[in-house]
């Protein structure tokens, strides 16, 4: 079993989380796969789960971190949205760009809808709507996909709104001219 601490004293722990039981399940072709690059067959693998339990569980927290690392490396665009916020981070390579919007509380635009693109025309089309638009970037280096997963349990959601995001740094770009 390459690299792996076979006489480890403490749990593993995950560097993202730990798969559920209904996602390795949904895995399990990918974790035979993935048990068989340690040199792991069905067999050995039975029996580490009755005689060291430990160790198969340590071998489940990393193959968790394995897929998560690679799904989250694949993720480009999150967002979030409340009811008088709306935050979009895309995510290119080492790089995370933020932007956002934020309005008045009082206001009785609502941000968190399925039809966006004409409260941010409301907002924008009458001076009336307080709007304050938000932008800001950050390198991550080594530490990126640890960033959107860090994002992704604040409750931001995988977003394929690219125009959405465009359209707000576009908006963030002229402000600061």
């Amino acid at each position: 079993m390459q690299g792996l601490d076979t006489e480890r004293p403490r749990p593993r722990a995950a560097k993202f989380r730990r798969l559920d039981q209904r996602e390795l399940k949904q895995l399990e072709l990918e974790f035979v796969q993935f048990l068989a690059s340690q040199s792991i067959a069905a067999e050995e693998w039975t029996r580490l789960k009755a005689n060291k339990p430990q160790l198969a569980e340590d071998l489940i927290v990393i193959f968790s971190d394995v897929v998560m690392e690679k799904v989250l490396s694949k993720i480009k665009l999150l967002e979030r949205r409340s009811r008088h916020e709306l935050h979009l981070y895309q995510c290119i390579e080492d790089k995370i760009t933020w932007v956002g919007i934020q309005i008045a509380n009082e206001s009785p635009l609502d941000l968190s809808g399925d039809d966006i693109q004409k409260e941010l025309e409301l907002i924008f089309s009458e001076q009336s709507h307080q709007a304050q638009l938000l932008r800001a970037e950050k390198t991550c280096g080594q530490h990126y996909t640890m960033e959107i997963f860090k994002l992704t349990q604040s409750g931001c959601l995988i977003s394929q709104n690219k125009e959405l995001f465009e359209m707000l740094r576009k908006m963030t770009n002229q402000q600061t001219e």
